[in-house]
């Protein structure tokens, strides 16, 4: 099992604003699924595709379908974590890459 708890803040001006929480997901490979009060329903599956943990999530709100699929890999040396991210939707498809340095 991995265990993720985050907290984010952004401060600005007199304004503070903050979020946090905790997931928790078995990098196992096997789909796991839930529905919201909402009505939301959400598929995740986690496992390693090489030297990278993959993170795919499907989520359906109504007719609106996202697929989001996140890939962490750490490098050789244990010094850059890149987080590279796809989300495609009825909107389009969008990616991003992040890169974090060990300090």
């Amino acid at each position: 099992n991995l265990n993720i708890a985050f907290r984010s803040s952004f401060t600005g001006g007199a304004i503070g604003v903050g979020a946090g929480g905790s997931e928790s997901y078995t990098v196992d490979g096997v789909e796991e699924a839930g529905t919201t009060g909402n009505g939301r329903v959400r598929w995740t599956v986690v496992n390693w595709q090489g030297p990278s943990l993959v993170f795919l999530r499907v989520v359906k709100d109504g007719y609106h379908v996202t697929v989001n699929r996140e890939a962490w890999t750490l490098s050789g040396d244990g010094r850059t974590l890149t987080k590279k991210f796809r989300t495609i939707s009825m909107d389009g498809v969008t990616e991003d890459t992040q890169v974090f340095q060990k300090q």
